[in-house]
């Protein structure tokens, strides 16, 4: 649920976000390496270009506002769980890179949308990111990011409503069965 609503998010960002060379929505933060990736090193990259991705720091959590109620006795459980975006460019405008993932994010009608915090200072975004590995090696990262380089990093609430199935349509998960 919440990983097909950021695919449709990381989509909908590079759509209107055409100096983005690419978008990734499956990253994780390793707790071995303490490095974020997918099937590749995301963060630090200097490889990718103008890039973004999308960061579940934790667990999703359920939610019982009356956001999702649509009558007096609706019980269902929204799912809602952090999101943090990070983008990485190369010689941009830290406000205007800034307003317009703001303005993106914003925009995505498909799920709801709380801002938690933001920051486009590059160290407290590395250390964010790197926070897992060793304090020498982040400060070596921090030395060796390029002056033109630009990071973003918005921490924001990604909201879904479930809609539980029937009894009856419950089906076996397993992708080998």
């Amino acid at each position: 649920m919440i990983s097909d609503k950021l695919a449709l998010l990381k989509d909908f960002i590079l759509l209107h976000n055409p100096y983005f060379n690419q978008g990734f929505d499956d990253v994780i933060l390793d707790d071995s390496t303490g490095y974020v990736f997918n099937d590749q090193p995301v963060f630090p990259a200097d490889n990718l270009g103008n890039y973004f991705y999308l960061r579940l720091p934790n667990n999703v959590t359920f939610d019982y506002d009356t956001i999702y109620k649509t009558s007096e006795c609706a019980s269902e459980p929204g799912i809602k769980s952090a999101v943090i975006l990070v983008a990485c460019m190369r010689d941009a405008d830290r406000d205007k890179l800034f307003l317009n993932l703001l303005s993106t994010i914003l925009a995505f009608k498909v799920a709801r949308i709380k801002f938690i915090s933001g920051s486009y200072q590059p160290d407290a975004i590395v250390s964010q990111e790197l926070a897992k590995i060793d304090k020498s090696n982040i400060e070596a990262a921090l030395q060796r990011l390029p002056e033109d380089y630009t990071l973003i990093s918005i921490t924001f609430s990604l909201g879904v409503n479930i809609f539980p199935l029937a009894l009856n349509c419950i089906q076996n998960p397993c992708n080998e069965c």
